[in-house]
């Protein structure tokens, strides 16, 4: 539904010196960013027909019936 990020990569994507202490406020900033951007993707896609069809397939439990796998989404 939306993209998750794996926070324990980050050291590694971002790189171990702007991790450090005197660019704290830098990767503070990258990690805010990257959770507003996980919390900002599934307002995004709920304007998409499709997405709020999956999102009442899967809170009105129709996901664990047989043959849900074949339903016409699009």
């Amino acid at each position: 539904m939306h993209s998750c990020f794996p926070m324990e990569g980050l050291d590694f994507i971002m790189g171990s010196d702007i991790i450090g202490a005197e660019n704290s406020w830098i990767s503070a900033s990258q990690i805010w960013l990257l959770y507003f951007n996980s919390c900002l993707n599934p307002v995004i896609y709920a304007f998409y027909p499709w997405f709020r069809k999956v999102v009442k397939h899967i809170v009105t439990l129709q996901i664990l019936q047989p043959g849900s796998s074949e339903a016409n989404i699009l």
